[in-house]
């Protein structure tokens, strides 16, 4: 089992093997990944609200997959930690405002932005589980724009 995998019981079917739990987190990953698929077929088809379901559906799928590794309330308790804080807000404002423009402000350009927004924030947060990986993705970004 992985560590912290079944601390306070908290683990999502804390009878899983570590296998199991591998394959569960993947295979969320994998159906988050075939949505998203789903919705960029649904975009060049200019159905925009069946992109900003899509989408933000694959987002959520993704992230619950990491539930499978840690549990759920060790999931949302780390989604709100500081260092996770901003992209985390950021992820579920935008999952919000993608629903709401495709809804009711019927607004392509802004599903679009606020898709766009989701994924970036999903890599971003995803990213602070890695030693340094947000330090080397901002000094890429700073070399290619020179700063």
């Amino acid at each position: 089992m992985l560590p912290g995998a079944g601390d306070d019981n908290e683990s999502l079917c804390p009878s899983l093997t570590f296998k199991q739990r591998i394959i569960g987190f993947a295979s969320c990953v994998a159906f988050g990944f075939l949505m998203s698929i789903f919705s960029w077929l649904a975009m060049f088809n200019r159905d925009f609200v069946q992109f900003g379901i899509f989408a933000s559906l694959a987002n959520i799928i993704s992230l619950a997959g990491s539930c499978f590794l840690m549990g759920p309330k060790k999931q949302v308790r780390k989604m709100f930690e500081d260092k996770r804080l901003e992209a985390t807000v950021i992820l579920l404002v935008s999952m919000i405002w993608t629903l709401i423009a495709a809804f009711w402000l019927e607004s392509p350009a802004v599903v679009i932005i606020m898709c766009i927004t989701q994924y970036l924030a999903l890599v971003w947060y995803g990213l602070s589980y890695i030693p340094f990986a947000r330090d080397i993705v901002k000094k890429c970004f700073k070399n290619l724009i020179g700063a």
